[in-house]
């Protein structure tokens, strides 16, 4: 496993492995965010995470204060291996250097994610509906540790 900063080169094969997320986790909620200008839409760094020198792995970056973990991922196939611990580290370190408050929000739905953070330490804060979600669905917001 290698973590990198994200290149253009990458987001091809970041679009299927997040088509694969999509239809495993429903993560993006909308299908038509499978896409690159999803994967790009932040002001921070991203990093991957590469298995065999393939990208299997995103997160990135966004915002100044507080600092918002998004765009997170870990193909199907890949999960397992440690890979969405170490994103979410490098992520985290790389939003203390802009913030010092780092936050993720997270769907109600998404059960493994939530507990995935929970168990890395992050904080439940707060929740909200989702003003995009016609099926005003609801999400968590996360502190980190």
């Amino acid at each position: 496993m290698t973590l990198r900063p994200r290149r253009d080169a990458d987001l091809p094969e970041l679009v299927e492995r997040l088509d694969e997320t999509h239809r495993l986790d429903r993560y993006p909620v909308r299908p038509a965010s499978v896409r690159v200008g999803w994967l790009t839409a932040h002001d921070g760094p991203a990093f991957v995470a590469l298995v065999a020198g393939r990208p299997v792995g995103h997160v990135a970056v966004h915002g100044h204060g507080p600092c918002e973990i998004v765009r997170f991922f870990v193909a199907p196939t890949a999960r397992g291996r440690g890979l969405a611990g170490a994103l979410l580290d490098r992520a985290v370190t790389a939003a203390r250097l802009r913030c010092d408050d780092v936050v993720l929000q997270v769907m109600e739905h998404s059960t493994a994610a939530i507990a995935f953070y929970e168990r890395h330490g992050w904080r439940r804060t707060g929740a909200s509906t989702m003003d995009w979600d016609d099926a005003g669905r609801s999400c968590h917001w996360y502190t980190a540790p």
